[in-house]
């Protein structure tokens, strides 16, 4: 029996359209809000206009889908007991529209029979172009090409004095488009991927070593970046990163051959540090200040982070299972008087995903979520045997580790990747199956 794909269809016209706005978000996500914005936008609609009744309920049924409608779901409901004022209460649902989006991109998959190469492309391009951009500013070429730096030691490009169109940073610290701790995550995210292009590469056959060597030249290209900026984040993520590609191999391969992937990881991990300019520096500033702010509660960097999950839970004790509704962190913390006023009056989020889940919509919010993140990652090694399949594992994994110490859904920029990688979760197992089936292209409308 063969797959048909119906390429006149109205239905699959307007999801094709879709998946390349998702690709085109996917592209401009990591260097423009308002390009990424607009995209994001598209996607919905032509994800909206094209919906089929199968494919949607197929999409719905997993477990995944399930866990992100019934999450968003929740955090609209926990409205009618929200602390926040109304502007916040709105903001804070809509900022959650990305589990919607989670069922459109997936949607939008199955009835086009996309494998997860597709959306990554995107990503990778998007990246390669941030690399490129950052790299140019750390090395001096940026000078010859946009002139002498601005007072503020970077690039403004567009826009107005107060809120340019694209910043791209000095060498001292050579962001492009957004800030070091969003950059770094994201490239780091596109060295996993390609990394799992070389090893898939590697493990096809021995005509397919120069791809292998090629993605992981790339691979090296999207992470010497994050040594160059002050992201404390993307050091962790790429320690995390390395840590995941020594034990993969350790567990898929036997013999010497196991040992090979670590020792590459150690020697390009060495040079990346020591020739970083800020990842000594900075990892020795955030010990000392976890250190001084729990010997003398300074309000250090990293102390007003600790500070916040503390808080965060303590607030969660008074609520634990219906929480104090969507947005409602900023206003249960500025209630809390043993917390310094300049906290309080600033209306911060707790920066961890966990956090703010638990104290906005209790610990229901919170099982929904951490459902959703081991379902993600179990159906990702579902898809283990696809060229993408190893890379979207790790991206899976350090993605929900980033949303413990960062706000990953909450945020705009992580949280617009989020909806792509939990729709790739969703779909790569039915997509591989799809595609080991021969497909007759019809052009002929049912």
């Amino acid at each position: 029996m063969t797959n048909t794909l119906d390429l006149t269809s109205l239905s699959i016209r307007l999801n094709h359209i879709a998946l390349w706005c998702w690709g085109l978000m996917l592209t401009t996500l990591p260097f423009s809000t308002a390009l990424a914005l607009l995209f994001s936008a598209f996607g919905a609609v032509f994800s909206v206009l094209g919906l089929r009744p199968g494919p949607l309920l197929a999409v719905v049924r997993s477990p995944i889908a399930l866990c992100a409608l019934l999450l968003f779901g929740w955090l609209a409901f926990s409205s009618i007991w929200a602390v926040a004022p109304r502007a916040e209460l709105i903001e804070g649902v809509w900022k959650y529209r990305k589990l919607i989006f989670v069922v459109l991109v997936a949607t939008s998959l199955v009835v086009c029979r996309k494998n997860p190469g597709f959306l990554i492309n995107f990503f990778l391009a998007g990246c390669a172009i941030v690399a490129f951009g950052s790299l140019s500013s750390r090395f001096g070429v940026m000078e010859y090409v946009l002139g002498p730096p601005a007072s503020t030691g970077g690039w403004p490009i567009g826009g107005t004095a107060q809120k340019s169109w694209l910043y791209i940073g000095g060498p001292d610290n050579p962001t492009f488009g957004r800030n070091h701790i969003t950059q770094g995550a994201f490239l780091v995210f596109a060295s996993m991927f390609a990394t799992g292009r070389s090893w898939s590469a590697f493990r096809v056959s021995t005509a397919q070593r120069y791809r292998g060597f090629l993605w992981a030249l790339i691979a090296i290209f999207y992470l010497l970046p994050v040594f160059s900026i002050q992201g404390r984040s993307g050091y962790l993520l790429a320690f995390l990163g390395a840590g995941f590609w020594v034990v993969f191999s350790a567990v898929s391969l036997r013999g010497w051959k196991r040992l090979v992937p670590g020792t590459l990881v150690v020697l390009v991990l060495g040079v990346m540090v020591s020739t970083s300019p800020h990842f000594l520096k900075r990892s020795n500033e955030a010990v000392e200040d976890v250190v001084r702010y729990s010997q003398t509660g300074e309000q250090t960097s990293q102390g007003i982070r600790i500070r916040f999950w503390r808080a965060g839970l303590e607030l969660a004790t008074e609520r634990p299972l219906l929480g104090y509704g969507a947005g409602g962190y900023a206003q249960a913390y500025s209630q809390l008087a043993d917390e310094p006023q300049w906290l309080r009056v600033a209306r911060s989020q707790p920066h961890s995903e966990y956090v703010i889940l638990l104290v906005q919509g209790g610990l229901v919010a919170l099982a929904l979520f951490v459902i959703l993140a081991v379902a993600s990652t179990r159906s990702t090694w579902g898809g283990l045997i696809s060229p993408d399949g190893p890379g979207l594992v790790g991206v899976a994994i350090l993605f929900f580790a980033y949303s413990s110490f960062n706000s990953a859904v909450w945020d705009l920029a992580e949280g617009h990747f989020f909806p792509c990688l939990v729709g790739l979760a969703i779909t790569t197992v039915r997509v591989t199956r799809s595609e080991a089936q021969p497909t007759t292209v019809s052009q002929n409308p049912r």
